[in-house]
């Protein structure tokens, strides 16, 4: 990929997600061996990527963008975020909370 690439994350059935620049997701189903490329119309860039459970993935990234799948990363839904500052990382409890950390020392948790 020409974008610079920020996240990989892979589950335990093998599909894997790596996000990068300008709307950049890689998509493989077999433990990384091949990847196909995507480009989202979004904004910016994306800088995490995380299975939540075998089936659903996050992403966040710059200007508040966050985007979720329920299929394994082969379509994306935007959600909608009153937040518009960057975000740089993310953690998922084992209770299934997430925790966003932005620029300036915000951090969001969506439960």
């Amino acid at each position: 990929t020409d974008n610079y690439l920020k996240s990989v994350d892979l589950n335990k059935e093998g599909h894997g997600l790596i996000v990068g620049g300008d709307g950049t997701v890689l998509r493989s189903s077999d433990f990384g061996s091949n990847w196909e490329k995507t480009k989202l119309n979004t904004t910016g860039g994306f800088q995490k990527v995380r299975f939540i459970s075998e089936n659903n993935s996050i992403v966040i990234g710059s200007r508040g963008t966050i985007l979720i799948s329920k299929d394994k990363g082969e379509t994306w839904d935007i959600v909608d975020s009153p937040y518009y500052s960057n975000m740089n990382g993310l953690s998922i409890s084992p209770y299934g909370k997430i925790f966003i950390v932005c620029v300036n020392g915000m951090i969001i948790k969506i439960q």
